[in-house]
C-alpha cells in the first residue's frame, strides 16, 4: 500500500448520498434553493486544511475561536493517478490510483446557499489517511466514526447518488483533475459531532484507520499543498446592484483550483451551450509571508505583489447551491492573471482604475476605491480562521459593467499602475 504523498488540490462534494437527500426532504425545493441541484455540489479544501492523521502521528485539529463542536464527515478520497479531462464514466477507474480515508471536518451550519468557507476551511479541517489502496469499486466498503473509543456513526458507500464513475465523468467534463489531486466522494449531511478534547478515529476495513484530536487553542500543524486562490463575490456595491443583489454585510468568499489559472495572451473556452459568459476585471493580491491572526493595521505588511486578473463566469450553470458553484467558476483556464508587480511599486492600491475592453470597446470602468471590503479587512477576516501562505492569491472582486463574450472576442482587462492583460475567447 503506497503512502499518501498528494500535494494536489482536494475537492469535496456534498449532497451525494441518498440518506442526506432524504433527511433534507422538502427543504431542497424551498427558498433559497428552489430546486434540487442539477450538478455535483463541489467545494475545495485548501492547503491550510490538510492534517496528517496517520495513526500515531499525534495530529490535532484546532477549532476556530468560538467554536464548541465540529461535525465529522467520514469519507473516501479518490486519489488521481493521471491527468483526467472529459473522461467517460467507463474509463474513470483507469485514472484513479486508489482510495484513502479522510475525515472532512466542518463547523455545524445549515445553509448551502453560499460556500461555507469559515465552516469548512479552518486549519487542519481535512484529516488525511496515510495509505492509498487500489480498488475498482467502493460499494461494499463501510466507514466507522469513533469518538473517545465509542462508535458514533457508520456509513456505507453503496448509498451514493452519483457513484464514482458518474461523479468522475461529471466533474472532469468541465475541469481537469491532475495526478495527485483528490476527489472526496461525499460527506453525510449533519454528521456526528465531537468537542474539543475529544479523540476521533475514522476507519474503513481493508483501507486505513486515521486518528486525531480536537482542541480549542494551539498552533495547527498542517501538511503542505498547492497555493490557495481565494475569490470575492459582490465586493463592489455597483456590481451587486447590477446583478440585483443587496450589498453583502460580510465577505462572500469562494475558492478556485490552480487548474483555473492561466496567463497573458491565453485562450479561454466558451462552452457550446453557454448563453451568457462574462469577464470580471479584478485586482489580484499575492501574499508574501505566512499570515495567521493578522490585525487590520498590520495587514498590508503581508502583501508582496499585485496583478491584473480576469475571472470569467458562465452564468448558465449558476445554481442556488454553494453559489457560485465550481461549474461556473472553476473551469480550466477561466482565470487569466497577468504579471505580478511588487507592492512597493504601487503608490495607492485604494484608488486604482479598472477597465475592460472587448474588441477595443470600453465595457467596464470602475475603481478599487469602491470595494466594499478592502484588502486589509479581507486579510484580517481570512487569517482569523485559516493560515494564509506565501503565494496564496486573493481576487478582490469586480465593479459593474459585465457583458457577454463570444468565441473570437479579444478581452483586455487593465488596472492603473498594474498593467494590461489580454485574453482570447475560443469555442469548445
Amino acid at each position: 500500500m503506497p503512502a499518501v504523498q498528494s500535494r494536489g488540490t482536494i475537492y469535496g462534494v456534498i449532497l451525494n448520498d441518498k440518506a442526506s437527500l432524504a433527511a433534507i426532504g422538502p427543504a431542497l425545493f424551498a427558498d433559497p434553493y428552489k430546486a434540487a441541484p442539477k450538478a455535483p455540489v463541489l467545494y475545495i479544501k485548501p492547503a491550510n486544511t490538510r492534517l496528517n492523521a496517520k495513526v500515531g502521528a499525534g495530529a490535532t485539529a484546532i477549532l476556530p475561536a468560538g467554536a464548541d463542536s465540529v461535525e465529522i464527515g467520514a469519507t473516501l478520497a479518490l486519489v488521481i493517478g493521471r491527468s483526467a479531462s472529459k473522461v467517460a464514466a467507463a474509463d474513470a477507474w483507469a485514472h484513479i490510483a486508489g482510495v484513502a480515508v479522510v475525515a472532512d471536518l466542518s463547523l455545524p451550519h445549515d445553509s448551502y446557499y453560499r460556500p461555507a468557507i469559515r465552516e469548512k476551511c479552518f486549519d487542519g479541517s481535512c484529516a488525511l489517511g496515510s495509505e492509498v489502496v487500489p480498488v475498482t469499486d467502493i460499494a461494499g466498503l463501510v466507514a466507522r466514526t469513533v469518538v473517545d473509543g465509542v462508535v458514533v456513526a457508520q456509513r456505507r458507500f453503496d448509498d451514493l447518488v452519483r457513484e464514482v464513475p458518474q461523479l468522475f465523468a461529471e466533474v472532469t467534463a468541465f475541469m481537469t483533475l491532475s495526478a495527485g489531486d483528490m476527489l472526496l466522494v461525499g460527506v453525510p449531511w449533519r454528521g456526528p459531532q465531537a468537542k474539543p478534547g475529544s479523540t476521533v478515529a475514522v476507519e474503513v476495513k481493508g483501507i486505513d484507520r486515521i486518528e486525531f484530536s480536537l482542541a480549542s487553542s494551539g498552533k495547527a500543524v498542517v501538511a503542505p499543498g498547492p497555493a490557495t486562490v481565494i475569490a470575492l463575490g459582490l465586493n463592489y456595491a455597483d456590481h451587486a446592484k447590477e446583478l440585483a443583489f443587496k450589498a453583502p454585510d460580510k465577505p462572500l468568499v469562494f475558492l478556485k483550483g490552480v487548474n483555473t489559472v492561466t496567463g497573458d495572451s491565453a485562450k479561454t473556452v466558451r462552452p457550446e451551450d453557454a448563453t451568457y459568459m462574462h469577464y470580471e476585471c479584478e485586482l489580484a493580491v499575492r501574499i508574501g509571508k505566512t499570515a495567521k491572526g493578522v490585525k487590520r493595521a498590520d495587514a498590508m505588511n503581508y502583501v508582496d505583489a499585485y496583478a491584473v486578473a480576469n475571472d470569467y463566469a458562465i452564468r448558465d450553470y449558476l445554481e442556488n447551491y454553494y453559489r457560485p458553484n465550481l461549474k461556473v467558476k472553476n473551469r480550466d483556464g477561466c482565470t487569466p492573471i497577468g504579471q505580478w508587480i511588487p507592492a512597493a511599486q504601487v503608490a495607492d492600491y485604494k484608488n486604482l482604475a479598472l477597465r475592460t475592453y472587448v474588441n477595443g470597446n470600453l465595457t467596464q470602468d470602475g475603481s478599487t476605491r469602491d470595494m466594499i471590503f478592502d484588502i486589509p479587512f479581507l486579510i484580517e477576516y481570512l487569517s482569523e480562521f485559516m493560515t494564509l501562505q506565501p503565494g496564496d492569491i486573493i481576487l478582490t472582486g469586480t465593479p459593474e459593467g459585465l457583458a457577454d463574450v463570444k468565441a473570437g472576442d479579444e478581452v483586455v482587462t487593465e488596472i492603473e499602475g498594474i498593467g494590461r492583460l489580454t485574453n482570447f475567447i475560443v469555442s469548445e
